[in-house]
């Protein structure tokens, strides 16, 4: 009887622990599938001299699936670089350092093949797996770098002292920002009719195209620019105003675009320009960045043609003062 007690206790005790590591395994499965930040469990991947060369998804939670936009379900079991094939090197490189010597890493870091930006905390499991736990964040780091253009633009434009410096300044800040392929200024001719664009700022392997160019060559672009309204171009092949005939554009590498005008006397006058080589869609913050711009570089081209006046007044009135005194100099012997 004592040795039925006995087992019977023991069985009851096991059956105990099971249920309640069973009740922990259910809590924190739930917690794991309920947080609302992505959190992956990954596993190196080592070649014959041991060295990290990737790492496989051997858990995953469904709240990672809604930051790169890919089913959970699909990954586990696969390498970070089968699931996203030009992933940067940095994600396979500070994940392994934190394998190999177990120092948590917070990272920042952009995925450049889904234009995302993603913030995390990476840490040791055991010699070759680690957790991850990480959000996107893709508009506050896009929102921070537009507030830093503006304060670099506002500094730059401030020093130059000529147009053509001030727009390719303006230019390259704005390409880099946006990461843009082109970007650039012009004055527009007549009833938006041309456009002159001054040397402008492009991506490696874009060619410029500063120069004259006629709207008209391009698609039916000239009723925004002449309303005063951005000339907005998500897609040069889908957008009714140059989908009949996408050729020019694509010729000279556009697939999206933007035009910023600047208003003068109820005129447009001049535009800020960006493209993209690539099809893209304009947020309304890189819309609202890009009349931030516009407006910036036209009160500092004033500012500079204002002093190009002033100078040339100056020099005027010298040079009939100077002339007035020869005379009188001349009266007076």
């Amino acid at each position: 009887m004592g040795l039925f007690t006995s087992a019977a206790t023991a069985g009851l005790t096991e059956a105990s622990a099971w249920a309640e590591t069973r009740d922990k395994d259910d809590y924190w499965r739930g917690l794991f599938d309920h947080l609302s930040e992505g959190f992956v469990v990954g596993e190196v991947v080592r070649d014959a001299g041991g060295r990290v060369t990737d790492w496989t998804y051997v858990e995953v939670n469904p709240a990672w699936g809604d930051l790169p936009g890919i089913d959970p379900t699909t990954v586990v079991g696969w390498s970070v670089r089968e699931v996203i094939p030009d992933i940067e090197d940095a994600w396979v490189d500070e994940f392994a350092e934190v394998v190999e010597t177990g120092v948590v890493a917070n990272f920042t870091r952009r995925i450049d093949t889904i234009s995302c930006w993603y913030e995390g905390r990476a840490f040791r499991l055991d010699a070759n797996r680690f957790g991850v736990i990480f959000l996107e964040v893709t508009q506050r780091v896009e929102a921070e770098a537009r507030r830093s253009a503006l304060l670099t633009l506002g500094d730059r434009l401030r020093d130059l002292t000529s147009t053509a410096d001030m727009t390719r300044a303006a230019a390259e800040i704005v390409g880099r920002t946006l990461g843009a392929t082109r970007a650039g200024f012009g004055r527009i001719e007549g009833d938006v009719e041309a456009i002159e664009i001054n040397p402008d700022w492009t991506a490696p392997g874009i060619a410029s195209i500063a120069g004259r160019h006629r709207f008209d060559d391009y698609g039916d672009l000239r009723g925004s620019l002449r309303r005063g309204e951005p000339l907005v171009i998500h897609d040069v092949a889908t957008d009714p105003r140059t989908r009949d005939d996408p050729g020019p554009m694509k010729a000279i590498a556009i697939g999206a675009l933007v035009n910023m005008p600047v208003r003068e006397r109820g005129r447009t006058v001049a535009a800020f320009i960006v493209h993209d080589v690539e099809p893209r869609t304009w947020t309304g913050e890189e819309l609202a960045f890009l009349r931030n711009v516009a407006d910036r570089l036209e009160v500092g081209v004033a500012r500079v043609r204002a002093e190009e006046l002033q100078a040339v007044l100056n020099t005027e009135l010298a040079h009939r003062l100077k002339n007035t005194l020869t005379v009188v100099q001349s009266i007076a012997t």
